[in-house]
């Protein structure tokens, strides 16, 4: 899996996370935002289970989840 920035529709900058089949190169949009800021991305090494962390840039937000499974 992999993440890049790109242009988007209509010149909006945004970032897009892709899988690609090593075996038949076969590539796959798993998630596609619009928007800046600094981002991470980390996948479990079975491979399923993708991490993707973003820090917006101007705003913030605090979200808390209990009982998560």
């Amino acid at each position: 899996m992999y993440a890049t920035y790109e242009k988007g529709r209509g010149g909006v900058d945004g970032y897009v996370i892709r899988s690609r089949d090593l075996e038949t190169g076969r590539v796959t949009e798993l998630f596609r935002k619009s928007g800046g800021g600094q981002w991470a991305l980390a996948v479990s090494p079975d491979g399923a289970w993708v991490l993707f962390g973003q820090a917006s840039v101007g705003q913030s937000e605090l979200i808390l989840v209990e009982n998560f499974r």
